[in-house]
């Protein structure tokens, strides 16, 4: 409001795409023009209801043994997390902690993002779906953290048109292994006449 933007485009990542759904439970789309979902489902933890939440299989009881990880040894939750979601980190590679969680041992800076973690993956924004009146492209790469049944949720609940664009080879770091790629996709999509 404060900029006077009108027909914005949103674009999100992984957690970023949960920034986009807030976004709209918060203020609709009525100065949205499109919106951008890469490999994000509405609800991350799975029930005996949802199975398109993390791997399929991330429940509650997952979250609490990742909480308690978080708590004693963050630097090891995040090596651990990062393996499963992207190929470029095996697990001989002992430096991955130290490139992804450096300097995370102090835990004032660990409980924020404890917090964080929690609280993205009790979120559910299944509801908001209905309520998305812009296209919508929900980028999904084969090999995503989230089923394809994400993807199609929000195909068929959205109440415009959603565009799934596979990514064959690709794990949920799709932007990062494929970043030409899916640059060239976003304005692709973007420049699309609706």
């Amino acid at each position: 409001d404060y900029l006077g933007l009108e027909d914005v485009v949103l674009v999100g990542h992984s957690m970023g795409g949960y920034v986009v759904y807030e976004y709209v439970r918060q203020f609709g789309c009525g100065k949205i023009k499109k919106l951008i979902i890469i490999d994000m489902s509405p609800k991350i933890t799975c029930d005996s209801k949802w199975r398109f939440g993390a791997f399929g299989c991330y429940d509650e009881k997952s979250l609490l043994q990742d909480i308690a990880l978080m708590s004693c040894d963050f630097s090891k939750f995040l090596a651990e997390f990062y393996r499963k979601i992207f190929r470029g980190c095996s697990d001989g590679n002992e430096d991955t902690a130290d490139v992804f969680a450096p300097d995370l041992e102090n835990g004032t800076r660990t409980r924020p993002l404890i917090s964080l973690w929690q609280s993205m993956f009790t979120l559910d924004y299944r509801e908001v779906i209905a309520s998305i009146s812009v296209p919508v492209a929900y980028i999904h790469p084969q090999d995503s953290i989230y089923p394809a049944g994400a993807a199609r949720f929000v195909s068929d609940y959205a109440s415009a048109p959603v565009k799934i664009i596979e990514y064959p080879g690709c794990t949920h770091m799709s932007p990062v292994e494929k970043p030409i790629e899916t640059a060239k996709d976003i304005m692709a999509f973007i420049d699309e006449k609706q």
